[in-house]
């Protein structure tokens, strides 16, 4: 035996001597000079490049190349819901407005538009995507958003009052701020499919379904199909497809590099819950667990206790209290919040929308900026001496102090703590 390894040993060297080591490998350095052996890090910086370079595009980045694109927000104008979503709507993502029908979802959409107006001016571009009739323009003129009438809608306007609209009415009819585009299409692969490839462009500050609970599939909008024809999970299958499309369009940087800064709203109703789940859970949502897992902010709105006031002795509803709830948050903040805000009908003297100076003498209350003793509020400091007994009093001496009212939000902001973006990193 021992003869037989002697052998294979002579075999495999046949001078008799031992086998060649491989010697290490070394990097850099002249003879005689000092010697480098390669790091992990180096390793890892040339594939960096190497990567980089093969894609023509930073797909990997260290931390301090990348952007946080979550500090950049949509604020509503609702101070207690923008302290709560810190600062706003964020950009990079979708938001849900989810509630049950009037209830205010169109409102807050169009406050968002109102403000995005207020921040960017010629550059603010808002895109509409719309399941279920049209973008209502009368009805965002009224919520603040400046956005243009038609010929054909101003030609109406003058029929039904019989006359030609003032100077200044046409003024108001044509005025619009920055783009308002929308997007109608036949089926919900079609929507969705050009709202991916809007939301990719990075052309737009807000892109806004309109709704989910609305979308019709192919398989349901074909001519052979019956209203009696069911094709269950259709939409939520869809909605799948465009959330996985959505993400990677947000992570895509566009042609000039910049970051994904488009927010993504998307409207949804609650609808009965049918079936043996219905006892536990009455309330059922549309859009799938996708949809769900896709969003950074889900927003849950609600009827509150109505407004009331007695008009000609007569007891009349002027408005209503609107809850909202942050059902899901993942971007600066976390799920639970709760709060409420007045809104008004626009009838007798009241004005239209959400009631934001009471909403903030509320925050400043709460953050100690505004005294309150017993009925009566004040603030002094920074030239300001306000006192009035009652919140609606107090809120109507800010509203008729010039820069009074954004001078308390400010600092209502400041004590908070919130520290946003209200414009892109890259602009």
């Amino acid at each position: 035996m021992a003869k037989a390894k002697k052998a294979a040993a002579k075999k495999a060297d046949p001078k008799g001597k031992a086998p060649a080591t491989k010697k290490p490998v070394k990097k850099g350095g002249k003879k005689g000079g000092k010697k480098e052996t390669l790091t992990k890090a180096d390793i890892r910086n040339a594939q960096r490049q190497r990567i980089n370079a093969d894609f023509k595009a930073p797909v990997i980045q260290s931390a301090d190349e990348f952007e946080n694109v979550f500090l950049v927000r949509r604020p509503t104008g609702i101070t207690s819901l923008d302290l709560s979503i810190a600062g706003g709507l964020p950009a990079g993502g979708l938001t849900e407005l989810i509630g049950a029908s009037s209830v205010g979802k169109d409102y807050l959409v169009n406050r968002v538009v109102a403000n995005l107006q207020t921040t960017y001016g010629k550059d603010a571009a808002v895109c509409f995507c719309m399941t279920e009739m049209h973008y209502d323009k009368k009805y965002g003129k009224k919520c603040g958003v400046r956005v243009a009438l038609t010929g054909k809608e101003i030609a109406e306007i003058e029929e039904s009052l019989h006359r030609k609209l003032t100077p200044d009415e046409m003024i108001w009819a044509q005025d619009q701020v920055g783009t308002i585009d929308e997007v109608t299409a036949a089926n919900a692969e079609q929507l969705l499919e050009i709202a991916a490839q809007v939301i990719q462009s990075n052309t737009y500050q807000v892109v806004v379904i309109n709704s989910i609970g609305a979308l019709l599939t192919k398989a349901e909008e074909t001519a052979e199909g019956g209203l009696e024809d069911k094709h269950y999970s259709g939409a939520a299958n869809t909605i799948t497809a465009f959330c996985h499309r959505m993400h990677m369009g947000l992570n895509h940087k566009d042609a000039l590099g910049n970051s994904n800064l488009t927010t993504i709203i998307g409207i949804n109703q609650y609808r009965d819950n049918v079936g043996r789940d219905a006892k536990y859970n009455p309330m059922k949502a549309a859009g799938g667990n996708a949809w769900k897992h896709a969003q950074l902010l889900s927003i849950g709105l609600r009827q509150g206790t109505k407004l009331k006031a007695v008009i000609n002795g007569v007891t009349e509803s002027i408005g209503k209290e609107i809850n909202w709830e942050i059902r899901k948050q993942k971007a600066g903040g976390h799920d639970g919040a709760k709060g409420m805000y007045p809104f008004y009908f626009d009838e007798h003297g009241y004005h239209f929308g959400a009631e934001v100076h009471q909403d903030l003498i509320t925050m400043a209350v709460r953050y100690g900026i505004a005294v309150q003793a017993g009925s009566w509020l004040s603030y002094e400091g920074d030239g300001y001496e306000i006192k009035s007994q009652g919140k609606e009093a107090f809120a109507h001496a800010i509203a008729n102090a010039e820069g009074a009212f954004d001078h308390l939000k400010a600092k209502v902001f400041e004590a908070s703590g919130v520290h946003f973006l209200i414009k892109g990193l890259d602009e």
